[in-house]
């Protein structure tokens, strides 16, 4: 249990959750630092832990996941989508982790955008970055855990009408996203199977 004003990042997915907590709590297996943030996980996709270390496919109680924590870093956003799910530390590194790929989180290469906001649809996940960029991993994974993954893949900047506003904030559904714009604008993207794009006709699209 956590207090509710010390949780500073949480996500939850079609069959688990995360919950990163602000309140540090004590480990004296964490060298050089007293306190640690804490990072609990339970159901399906929980991280491991270290490299090697093993990750049960389904964490009935909440774990506390010490990956960032033994690095010295916080977690300050997390995505959860269908077979994969990503956490933005403090340091604006982007870490991903799937189904097929295993659960040991994987740097993503971002380091030309500074990211600050998270979402995932079922196979993709979004960052937006401080200046207002939209970066997009499609299918990730399928390619975090492809033949040619050694190395995750780069991102996909989006491009038309949205690469000239300035995205703020985005949210997820299971096939779409929503972005907000400094301006105020609100733009949707992805399946329109359901309606869901708001744009009055079913084609999937960026509007």
């Amino acid at each position: 249990k956590a207090p509710l004003a010390s949780v500073v990042a949480c996500a939850a997915g079609s069959a688990g959750a995360y919950l990163a907590s602000a309140a540090p709590v004590p480990r004296a297996a964490c060298e050089g630092a007293s306190t640690v943030q804490s990072l609990y996980c339970w159901g399906m996709l929980a991280p491991a832990s270290a490299e090697g270390a093993s990750a049960s496919l389904f964490e009935r109680t909440p774990v506390d996941v010490r990956f960032w924590s033994d690095r010295g870093l916080r977690v300050v956003a997390l995505s959860y989508g269908e077979k994969h799910a990503a956490a933005l530390d403090d340091r604006g590194g982007l870490w991903a982790w799937s189904l097929g790929a295993g659960p040991l989180p994987r740097k993503l290469p971002c380091e030309r955008h500074a990211v600050s906001r998270l979402a995932s649809t079922r196979s993709a996940l979004y960052a937006v970055t401080h200046s207002g960029r939209v970066l997009e991993w499609r299918e990730l994974d399928a390619a975090l855990s492809g033949a040619a993954a050694a190395t995750p893949p780069p991102p996909r900047v989006l491009d038309g009408p949205i690469s000239n506003a300035r995205a703020s904030s985005i949210a997820a559904g299971a096939e779409h996203a929503l972005v907000v714009t400094r301006q105020g604008d609100l733009f949707a993207l992805g399946s329109n199977s359901c309606g869901q794009l708001g744009v009055g006709k079913p084609m999937d699209e960026l509007r």
